[in-house]
């Protein structure tokens, strides 16, 4: 099993950052998507991203935590992805976001290659989260 975890510090508070990033209905408050559509209450999420379509289903939540599983995952060269994403209290108002997913490689896709794109995935979101975190 491939892991692939970022972090990344805010100068904001966990409940600040929390307020922008964890509502998994409303991923296009900070990703770089074209469209989401949701379903079954919330808890499934079909993120449409250059033509290519990505099915995420919440599967846990807590506070300032959630974890989601990859139904489809279109372009993404995984299978088995679980992923986790919080944000916790680093002291002085800023907070760390830490980004976790674990998954096989797809067929015909190296664990290096996987990794890679899953990184690109992380990197691109956290950049987002920090621009729209302000």
């Amino acid at each position: 099993m491939a892991t692939v975890e970022r972090e990344k510090e805010f100068n904001a508070s966990a409940d600040d950052v929390w307020n922008v990033i964890g509502d998994f209905a409303n991923i296009q408050k900070w990703a770089s998507i074209d469209d989401v559509e949701i379903s079954d209450g919330g808890k499934t999420r079909t993120i449409n991203m250059g033509g290519s379509k990505i099915t995420e289903r919440l599967v846990d939540e807590g506070e300032r935590t959630q974890s989601y599983t990859l139904d489809e995952g279109g372009a993404l060269p995984v299978k088995g992805y679980r992923s986790t994403l919080s944000a916790t209290d680093a002291g002085d108002g800023k907070c760390t976001v830490r980004w976790v997913g674990n998954f096989e490689p797809a067929d015909g896709t190296t664990e290096e290659m996987a990794c890679q794109i899953i990184g690109m995935v992380y990197d691109g979101g956290l950049a987002g989260m920090e621009k729209a975190v302000g």
